[in-house]
């Protein structure tokens, strides 16, 4: 479902509907007894399971119209077109500025799972392309490159 286009991008988790009645889950998941795993199961009956799935998908998607209208009412601003332009690396780094404006190399580093030299040039593209703005801080030891999201990119996280 993911690949097809279908994703709540973390607003939703269909685990918290499964984990709410698991005695449900469980059924839905029985398909009943085979005396061989690998014959007879993909002739089983899955409707129960369909039903239950699609069920929690739509509660899923009504949560988060609920979220949307609410966001609406408030008066947020849509940034969807904007979320949606990021590729899944920079989706990843904008958790890290969550909770602090400036962010060292290294921290994007471990983030993306890159070594220091790829991940330099990585930022340097990232500063040429508007994503992220380049702070160096100069200690009497070293000189230290942080990074910190442009205004455009920030507003996705208010």
């Amino acid at each position: 479902m993911h690949s097809g286009g279908y994703d709540l991008k973390g607003l939703y988790s269909l685990e918290e509907y499964y984990a709410r009645n698991l005695p449900a889950y469980y059924a839905a998941i029985s398909v009943g007894p085979s005396h061989n795993y690998y014959f007879g199961r993909a002739e089983t009956d899955i409707t129960d399971w369909i039903e239950y799935f699609i069920g929690g998908m739509a509660e899923a998607f009504e949560k988060v119209m609920q979220q949307m209208q609410t966001a609406k009412e408030l008066g947020a601003t849509d940034h969807a077109d904007l979320l949606r332009s990021l590729d899944p690396q920079k989706r990843l780094m904008l958790s890290l500025f969550k909770d602090t404006e400036v962010v060292a190399l290294e921290q994007i580093g471990q983030c993306i799972g890159c070594q220091p030299d790829t991940t330099k040039q990585f930022c340097k593209q990232l500063v040429a392309t508007g994503f992220l703005e380049l702070e160096t801080i100069i200690k009497p030891d070293k000189k230290q490159q942080n990074y910190k999201l442009t205004a455009l990119y920030r507003k996705l996280l208010e």
